[in-house]
């Protein structure tokens, strides 16, 4: 279950975000772009944008 209790702050990435980076390398991406290391009080979302599977 997720708690949402102590989130402070919600940041969305809008444009393209390549999740086959693995961890580190989305982590890299959230402190480079909004620069702010990801912790406990903040949500980053992060948009994939692929191709749509029959």
């Amino acid at each position: 279950m997720l708690d949402f209790s102590r989130v402070q702050n919600y940041y969305i990435a809008f444009e393209y975000t390549d999740m086959r980076r693995q961890i580190d390398g989305l982590v890299a991406m959230v402190e480079m772009q909004f620069g702010h290391k990801p912790d406990e009080t903040s949500i980053f979302l992060l948009v994939h944008h692929g191709k749509l599977r029959d």
